[in-house]
């Protein structure tokens, strides 16, 4: 293999499938990334056996050829190299880079035993602007479970029905939904559940590469794909059903609040102080004056009571909560403001935006 490139089109490249690496497994090969010559390009790749990341960089390419070398190192050294031409060449697995003064060998792995990233046999696309996907992804995954006892609460339910996109997640504990418009109707309805995990690095590539403007989404029947331009990402789809959770989203409320997000923040923020001790708990009473009152006891240090100002309409009323989640779901909200919908302390709570969009955020209370 010989070939030049630009390194600051190979940098963006090594970034794109950097981070999907295996860091901690017992196959050498899953820490490196796949350099190979493919049809005029350089072809990187990268892959976790869960995640697979291809990103094609033009490259002059005076001979083929391909090789495995350590992600890392690969990564680091191409990221400190000045922005000129970087040339490089293999030599028996070992690969040689120069630019500029620099020279460097880095020791690599046969390609052949670099797992094949799957094809996708898509039963349906459809394609999403980035900076959709930067909204959303965020609001599901939020939710997603991180113990991996239930595998299927790790991941983020897609569901396609007409011109109608549903992204839901849950950890049991609290649930998020966020509905968008698709531009048109899809040709068939589809449900499948993506690995959070996978969306969270699809959030991380075109966050890093902002020339990504738009993402083909291919869904097949045990995979998805996400088609970026001038690369991809594969993912395998998680096996199992996904918890019917329509029948807990409360259909009305007894109470609603208006409250500003910054002020919300802030106190929990300073009762946790003293609901760390205590199963991360804080009591909220919502009074009809307008008033919430966020209370956090610790039995064997203290108590904290906040008290912020608020647009009530209906009853008041009691209710704890996971603060940890309250947070995670005040984070999740846009704008400045966020209603609160209570029925009473035995029924969950519900966030949603002040500003239009169809999302929500459902907490089951802590008994009290």
């Amino acid at each position: 293999m010989k070939l030049s490139c630009l390194q600051e089109n190979l940098a963006k490249g090594l970034n794109a499938v950097g981070k999907v690496v295996g860091t901690q497994t017992d196959l050498p090969i899953l820490s490196n990334i796949l350099v190979k010559t493919d049809e005029g390009r350089l072809k990187l790749s990268a892959t976790n056996l869960e995640i697979g990341v291809n990103f094609w960089v033009g490259a002059k390419i005076e001979k083929e050829g391909l090789v495995t070398v350590p992600a890392k190192i690969l990564v680091d050294y191409i990221n400190s190299l000045p922005n000129k031409k970087v040339n490089l060449s293999l030599e028996k697995n070992v690969l040689k880079l120069s630019c500029e003064g620099n020279r460097a060998s880095i020791n690599g792995i046969s390609a052949e035993e670099f797992p094949l990233i799957p094809e996708v046999k898509p039963e349906i696309s459809f394609k999403l602007k980035s900076e959709i996907l930067k909204e959303i992804i965020p609001e599901a995954t939020v939710a997603a479970a991180l113990d991996e006892s239930r595998p299927v609460l790790t991941g983020v339910c897609l569901k396609i029905r007409g011109d109608q996109l549903k992204l839901a997640a849950t950890d049991s504990y609290r649930l998020a939904e966020r509905t968008i418009t698709l531009p048109g109707k899809a040709k068939k309805e589809i449900t499948a559940v993506i690995p959070s995990t996978t969306l969270k690095e699809l959030l991380r590539i075109i966050i890093g590469d902002p020339e990504i403007r738009e993402v083909n989404c291919l869904v097949g029947r045990d995979q998805i794909m996400f088609d970026l331009g001038e690369g991809n990402l594969v993912s395998r789809l998680i096996d199992g059903k996904f918890p019917s959770y329509e029948q807990i989203v409360p259909e009305s409320n007894k109470t609603k609040a208006k409250i500003k997000i910054e002020d919300f923040v802030k106190a929990i923020r300073t009762g946790m102080v003293f609901s760390r001790d205590a199963a991360n708990n804080v009591k909220l009473s919502v009074k009809k004056t307008g008033e919430i009152e966020i209370k956090s006891t610790a039995v064997q240090v203290g108590e904290n009571v906040s008290v912020i100002k608020s647009k009530v309409e209906g009853e008041g009323g009691e209710i704890s909560f996971n603060s940890k989640y309250l947070l995670d779901g005040l984070a999740s909200i846009p704008g400045e403001e966020v209603t609160l919908e209570l029925n009473d302390k035995l029924n969950p709570g519900v966030l949603k935006p002040v500003v239009e969009k169809k999302y929500f955020y459902i907490i089951m209370p802590l008994r009290s």
